[in-house]
């Protein structure tokens, strides 16, 4: 992913992180909460877990969209 700030759909700036709720990943990417879940329950999605939390890497990210 790019190092300066994304733009989300609603247009607000996000600025980049290492990782990403799935909600976040959603917004970047145009897709539902519900289609981002299904992504990581197939695999196609990696995540990694911190705590009781899911969070999706910026290399998973890149990874999957490298995938499309």
């Amino acid at each position: 992913m790019a190092t300066a700030p994304v733009i989300r759909r609603d247009g607000a700036l996000v600025e980049p992180r290492r990782a990403y709720r799935p909600e976040e990943v959603g917004e970047l990417l145009g897709l539902s909460r519900s289609t981002v879940f299904r992504l990581l329950a197939s695999g196609d999605l990696g995540s990694i877990k911190v705590g009781a939390a899911r969070r999706v890497t910026v290399e998973q990210l890149d990874a999957y969209l490298a995938a499309q």
